[in-house]
């Protein structure tokens, strides 16, 4: 039997390096959407492989997800796994032990595909007074995802047919790659910071050189869980419905950075509005936003609620798709 997305409870799943993202659609009700920290890419480098550790929290997570799933009589559920998932040596392994838990196998996206269903996710979620951002916004839009392995960049527009991506980049600086790469100290050396920043440059650059499309935009929106703590964080509070179409200034977005990366670890966590599964990563997250910014020329950014998760499920409906088998193993 199949179904689509508009017509019958709904559920993505994007399995990530640093959490596990949820959105769920049950018709008649509001969405509701779920991050839950795995750390899953922990001490992941290249070549390297998934630890047992991480791989046993991130399965502890996707039970929660699949009774959260039963419950809401979800018959459509779509699962994508991104950076960590692509590129540990055992990351098929791990796979297949999600597909025994959810019932479906994950998709695993590549870093141009993960850019493009974050704009289209970012540009077309809703919520709060933000509403759909797409429309609202001068254009181009850069939409940037910054996650914990890598960080994705997609430049496009909307138009009558939806969003539309011109060019797209996937890059290898992430909140969880650069915490454990560069920033041992706390709280970090000045010259960590530099490092973690200069390679952010360098990164960006090289993308940046090869295609004029990135340097044409003319809006700014940034989304995932760097995003949304760094305003989080402004705002003191977290609050989906008045973070989304939030605009944060450069100099907002610098300041907490100061704020945030001088502070130790155990001063870092009482700042309201920072999760506390975020407190070790979210400065190196920091670094990288304030590079774009800076290297960029944005004066200002737009914060959205929307991700991959909801490109993915914006994207099922267009299509049939079987139904998961969600029954007790």
């Amino acid at each position: 039997m199949t179904h689509t997305h508009a017509d019958v409870p709904s559920m993505s799943v994007d399995i990530g390096t640093n959490s596990v993202n949820t959105l769920l659609d049950v018709p008649g009700e509001p969405r509701r959407r779920h991050t839950y920290y795995t750390r899953l890419g922990a001490g992941l480098e290249d070549g390297g492989a998934l630890s047992e550790e991480a791989m046993g929290r991130a399965i502890a997570v996707l039970e929660q997800v699949k009774a959260e799933a039963s419950e809401a009589g979800v018959e459509r559920l779509v699962a994508t796994a991104s950076s960590a998932s692509r590129e540990a040596t055992n990351g098929a392994a791990f796979l297949a032990r999600v597909a025994g838990v959810l019932g479906v196998t994950p998709t695993v996206i590549s870093g141009a595909e993960e850019a493009r269903l974050s704009f289209v996710g970012a540009l077309t979620a809703e919520g709060g007074e933000g509403g759909q951002l797409g429309r609202s916004l001068p254009g181009p839009v850069l939409v940037v995802d910054i996650g914990g392995g890598s960080t994705e960049l997609a430049v496009g527009r909307v138009e009558d047919g939806g969003p539309s991506v011109t060019a797209s980049a996937s890059l290898e600086v992430g909140s969880v790659r650069f915490t454990e790469r560069y920033l041992h100290a706390d709280p970090p050396l000045p010259e960590e910071l530099s490092d973690c920043l200069s390679v952010t440059e360098a990164t960006l650059d090289e993308v940046l050189v090869t295609n004029e499309a990135f340097g044409e935009a003319a809006t700014l929106v940034i989304v995932a869980g760097t995003a949304e703590t760094i305003a989080a964080v402004e705002l003191g509070r977290w609050e989906d419905g008045v973070l989304h179409g939030m605009r944060l200034s450069k100099a907002q977005v610098e300041d907490v950075f100061r704020t945030l990366a001088t502070e130790a670890a155990e001063d870092r966590r009482h700042n309201p509005g920072l999760p506390a599964e975020r407190v070790d990563v979210i400065v190196a997250g920091c670094c990288i936003l304030v590079t774009i910014m800076r290297r960029m020329g944005f004066g200002e950014c737009v914060v959205s609620i929307g991700s991959v998760r909801d490109g993915v499920l914006r994207e099922a409906g267009d299509r049939p798709v079987a139904s998961p088998s969600l029954g007790s193993d």
